[in-house]
């Protein structure tokens, strides 16, 4: 798509939502404005008295029309096909992201896992969601993926998630995180590309391309990727060679057996001559 050309670009909003857009960015980029204002908003949706909870009401309704239209769909997956539908009438896929986080304990991370299994589900049935996306800390602890070995919960998590996407053929991509719980995640997603990428891409992993050590990882990955393809390649043709010698030692007894049978049956009918 060529944004250069807006006539194009934009072609799906109109001028009125274009000039909420250019004042809604130009208060987000004053400093001074912004402070101020979280503050304030803080303020008033700590409050809990009865009589500002039409104005906590207020905030919210206008919370939701002004800043969080601007970056996300809908609160719901049905609400979000809404957006979804008007991009894919000019041929632009989207894709189903939940993108919470920072969850306190198991029991919250398991509705995560829920959610976003519910997520692969609704997607299988639209053809304009082809993949679908999670943050990895919305399913474990930040402090559990700090260890190089993650806990075996976390582990059935992202398997529950990928195991799903593989069943219903939705591509799931696994969201990068800081820097610092990165290689924990990694291996995770490599533990899911090698169980459930062997006929078709389904798990994909984030690679943060502004970091100075990504590019090595890509190309380690891309070859672990060739060493595993040939190892399937090698399994698959000792597989079928297997077979087909069990094939052929089927069709040799039964040519046996018929041969036998042959021999019998003319051998009775010159008897009987």
């Amino acid at each position: 798509m060529l944004f250069d050309n807006t006539k194009i670009g934009f072609d799906l909003k109109s001028n009125f939502e274009l000039k909420r857009s250019l004042f809604l960015f130009t208060v987000i980029s004053n400093k001074t404005i912004t402070k101020i204002g979280s503050v304030i908003l803080r303020g008033l949706i700590s409050l809990r008295w009865s009589w500002i909870t039409n104005a906590q009401n207020s905030i919210t309704g206008i919370l939701t029309n002004q800043i969080y239209d601007q970056f996300c769909a809908g609160f719901t997956d049905n609400l979000a096909m809404k957006t979804v539908n008007k991009l894919f009438s000019k041929n632009v896929y989207s894709y189903l992201h939940y993108s919470v986080e920072g969850g306190k304990n198991d029991a919250s991370f398991d509705i995560h896992c829920q959610t976003v299994i519910n997520s692969i589900e609704f997607a299988s049935t639209k053809k304009n969601l082809p993949f679908t996306v999670f943050k990895p800390t919305a399913i474990g602890r930040t402090t559990e993926y700090e260890k190089l070995k993650v806990s075996q919960s976390i582990y059935n998590r992202f398997d529950k998630i990928c195991k799903k996407a593989f069943e219903k053929n939705i591509k799931i991509l696994i969201d990068a995180e800081e820097s610092w719980i990165q290689d924990s995640i990694d291996n995770l997603v490599e533990m899911m590309m090698k169980k459930y990428n062997k006929e078709i891409a389904i798990v994909f992993n984030t690679v943060q391309m502004y970091r100075h050590d990504r590019l090595k990882y890509l190309n380690e990955l891309k070859k672990l990727s060739d060493k595993k393809n040939k190892e399937i390649i090698l399994e698959r043709a000792r597989e079928w060679n297997k077979k087909n010698k069990e094939q052929r030692k089927l069709i040799i007894e039964r040519q046996r057996k018929s041969k036998i049978q042959s021999f019998w049956q003319v051998n009775n009918e010159h008897q009987k001559s």
